[in-house]
């Protein structure tokens, strides 16, 4: 079994979150420690709470009993594992092999009590709740053992006292929490309360509104778990926050609430809306609850989600038409003589360099050739942020580059960041465009290159245009 310490007689560190897992053919109990994980759980290694070193002690269920003690049933079996038959033995009913080692008569139930700081042994309860008044029992609604707390509300539910309501609503209005932030009263109350039918067709919508702002999220939780399919629950999980609300299982809650509500056009909206926080988004459960919420309020998640593409589009437009570091990106203020700007390198062999007025936009590019072989470029600074990324981009046409002795083509490279370039085109390649992403490290500046050859020498004819530099 895989159960929860769910009362108090263990030390704080137990309550409601060490899980008992049996492993009968290891002959322990080890515990297992839960860690919300926004509104996932996951369980951590932790020690066992017993380990045995009798052949025969197989535990197979432990739960907490009635006094706080953990009570597991040992199978009390040296044979714990039915299959495979191993070679020698038969195969028998229900696919155990057949051996005189498995007993089908014995067993065991042990109780494991915490002794404290004074040593002194925990004492079995004799309790009857059956004899016991309704008063009685709202009492033990706020019983430290969850055992004690599900009989009373199941026996409340099934006398249908309505007498008890006033003291149920009283145990929910309690803003209380103990020493781990729960109210156990208020949670069991709302529970009991559901099952009397005491908040059909909406009524008693005040105190829910009370528990939905509770200080204990697991009141909230159960708030929103109850309330009843009407147009005033709409409201009163939109008003009330729950679908910010801090605790994750929570906002889970309130999604799933929001699918079988009637359909709002503001809930879509809002569902939406806490779809964007990377703390829903990334969560492991939220974007399943919001599928089920949005499939319900589909008006306002789709008009909220077409709203938001249309104004992410026209962001991009306008990032796109100011982002750009390159000011001239297509060269059209080229002054005779040269480019603002830019200059010409020739690292080795002979090229000759022009502002062409060949282009892919407007009226010019850079331009260069080489007969005899070259690796040269145009080359440019730019300041750029440190430990940043940013993009490199632009359209190459060639005619008749040719490669020899290690050159490349033609490409765009940052010079000072060599390992960053981009496709090298040759032969006769019509305007194609390139890009690379680049990490700037420590730098804060970068070179860039319209680079033809590169780490070799090329021949033939390249045009560079409509260049771009932006930080991703």
């Amino acid at each position: 079994g895989h159960n929860l310490y769910t009362a108090r007689h263990f030390p704080k560190e137990y309550w409601n979150q060490t899980a008992f897992i049996c492993a009968p053919t290891g002959h322990l109990i080890k515990t297992g420690l839960l860690e919300q994980v926004g509104s996932h759980f996951r369980t951590n290694d932790g020690f066992n709470l017993m380990a045995s070193e009798d052949e025969w002690t197989a535990p197979i269920y432990a739960y907490v009993g009635p006094d706080g003690a953990v009570w597991f049933a040992d199978w009390y079996n040296y044979i714990v594992q039915h299959n495979p038959t191993p070679k020698g033995f038969e195969t028998g009913q229900g696919n155990a092999y057949i051996t005189p080692s498995r007993d089908k008569t014995h067993g065991r139930i042990y109780r494991i009590v915490y002794e404290g700081e004074d040593g002194g042994l925990l004492q079995p309860i004799h309790r009857n709740l059956e004899e016991v008044t309704s008063k009685e029992l709202v009492e033990t609604l706020t019983d430290s053992n969850l055992l004690w707390r599900m009989h009373a509300q199941r026996l409340l539910v099934e006398h249908g006292d309505d007498s008890v309501i006033p003291a149920l609503m009283k145990l929910v209005e309690d803003q209380s929490v103990d020493e781990v932030g729960l109210n156990v009263g208020a949670i069991h109350a709302l529970r009991t309360l559901e099952g009397l039918g005491a908040f059909k067709g909406g009524k008693e919508a005040d105190l829910l509104k009370i528990a939905l702002a509770h200080p204990c999220p697991g009141v909230r939780q159960n708030a929103l778990q109850v309330l009843p399919s009407t147009d005033v629950s709409v409201e009163a999980i939109l008003s009330s926050g729950s679908l910010e609300d801090e605790d994750a299982l929570v906002r889970k809650a309130a999604l799933l609430a929001l699918a079988d509500m009637p359909a709002f056009k503001r809930a879509g909206e809002k569902v939406y809306e806490i779809l964007q926080l990377t703390e829903n988004a990334e969560d492991r459960w939220i974007p399943e609850a919001a599928i089920a919420a949005a499939a319900r309020h589909d008006e306002g998640f789709l008009a909220a989600a077409l709203a938001d593409q249309t104004d992410l589009s026209e962001e991009a437009e306008a990032d796109s038409q100011t982002e750009n570091l390159i000011a001239d990106p297509s060269f059209e203020a080229a002054e005779s003589g040269g480019l603002v700007g830019w200059k010409e390198v020739t690292y080795s062999g002979a090229a000759e360099f022009s502002v062409s007025s060949l282009s892919r936009t407007g009226s010019q590019s850079l331009q260069i050739s080489s007969v005899h072989g070259a690796d040269a470029g145009w080359y440019t600074e730019f300041e750029v942020e440190p430990n940043s990324t940013y993009r490199l981009s632009g359209w190459i046409k060639t005619q008749g580059v040719q490669n020899g002795g290690g050159g490349k083509g033609a490409l765009l490279n940052v010079h000072n960041l060599q390992q960053f370039k981009t496709q090298a085109l040759a032969g006769d390649a019509g305007w194609t465009e390139v890009e690379t992403n680049l990490e700037t490290g420590s730098a804060t500046k970068v070179g860039i290159n319209c680079l033809f050859g590169g780490w070799g020498q090329s021949t033939g004819t390249a045009w560079f245009d409509d260049l771009r530099l932006e930080k991703v």
